[in-house]
């Protein structure tokens, strides 16, 4: 990694999106005000569509200019990250700092392989839109190797440090000096082995998935998606052709707006549990090395890494739902753990609670009920 690497071709792809995105409000000024009075046959009306092409033109020639002068690779412990052309920038991130290798893998990306990558340090952090899949791995792999390669030998020094200041008593003490020497390689095989294996805490079945969605809020969040769709084709919807057909079969009108209030709401509440399953598919932790690796999602697969040593509390949430059916929420510093069987959650803090502890390099964690 210490030659200089390229985004992956699909982010030229991604460009034409992100400046799609910035010319959006141009766009929508054109279909609200010109679209309905637009004349086809005369030239000058042509004149938006030039103008909206214009800045769209230059949105995307920007995003190309900056994916192509992107450029990133691993030196001297240090992640490197230079961008620009006139106005030259990089980034430089301790290796050491690095708290978290997190990927998100959406629709397009798990066509072609590729992934958007987000390195995390406690203060800044670098995203690389996009790169490939198994770069990405690579590029996780290499840093948690790296990251160990260090703590190893600081441990190292300061054993050599320790063990310099020292008064031993050679004559006296040979045997006692040997077998504690002993004692403290095979402690620090057994915390290395201890580390480096992956263990499987959680994975969410599919009828914990859909619990977890109906309990979640679901018309809410598709109100919330369906709030602007609503209010900018309410003028297309025949209302009044609706209003009599059901007034018609009800015959009254009170009632018939109670149905339609009603069918919306379970309508909604079926979209926004199918959302939620969508987007927390497949949900498992695993805990490698020290930190919690948590993946989700159909169409946008994500993968979060959560390092236990900067875990604070671990906090439950129930509803009184879910308390009925014995289900709960936990979150990890920060990171959701979803809706999943209370038994299992106090298993998975056990796991998490005892591992710390044996590696002894965490602080204390602690639960609280909200």
């Amino acid at each position: 990694m210490s030659e200089p690497q390229k985004l992956h071709p699909i982010s030229y792809f991604n460009g034409i999106i992100n400046a799609i995105k910035q010319n959006i409000v141009v766009f929508f000024i054109f279909v609200i005000f010109q679209l309905k009075d637009f004349d086809y046959t005369n030239p000058e009306s042509y004149l938006w569509i030039g103008i909206v092409f214009v800045f769209f033109l230059i949105s995307y020639i920007s995003q190309i200019v900056g994916i192509m002068n992107t450029r990133y690779w691993i030196e001297d412990n240090y992640f490197i990250l230079t961008t620009g052309i006139f106005n030259k920038k990089r980034k430089e991130l301790n290796i050491k700092r690095i708290q978290s290798v997190d990927m998100t893998q959406g629709v397009v990306n798990q066509i072609i392989g590729g992934v958007d990558l987000q390195i995390k340090t406690p203060s800044d952090g670098i995203v690389l839109s996009v790169i490939s899949k198994k770069q990405g791995e690579y590029l996780e792999r290499y840093i948690d190797q790296l990251q160990t390669e260090l703590k190893t030998e600081m441990a190292q020094k300061s054993s050599n440090e320790q063990n310099g200041n020292r008064n031993h008593d050679i004559e006296g003490n040979v045997e006692d000096i040997a077998e504690g020497r002993l004692d403290e390689v095979q402690n620090s095989d057994s915390k290395l082995n201890q580390k480096n294996k992956r263990i499987p805490i959680y994975q969410m079945n599919f009828k914990e998935s859909l619990f977890m969605a109906m309990t979640s809020g679901a018309i809410g969040v598709t109100l919330a998606a369906l709030v602007p769709i609503y209010g900018a084709v309410r003028e297309l919807i025949p209302w009044s052709k609706l209003n009599y057909e059901i007034s018609q079969w009800v015959q009254i009108v009170s009632i018939s707006v109670l149905i339609i209030i009603l069918l919306v709401l379970i309508v909604a509440y079926i979209i926004g549990t199918i959302i939620t399953m969508i987007r927390f598919y497949g949900f498992s932790v695993m805990l490698e090395n020290e930190q919690l690796k948590i993946e989700y999602g159909l169409f946008n697969k994500k993968k979060v890494t959560v390092p236990t040593k900067r875990l604070q509390a671990v906090v439950e949430r129930q509803s009184y739902i879910r308390r009925l059916f014995g289900y709960t929420a936990i979150h990890l510093s920060s990171q959701v753990i979803l809706k999943i069987k209370k038994s299992k959650m106090m298993t998975m803090i056990q796991v998490v609670y005892r591992y710390c502890r044996l590696l002894n390099e965490t602080k204390p964690i602690k639960l609280s009920r909200i």
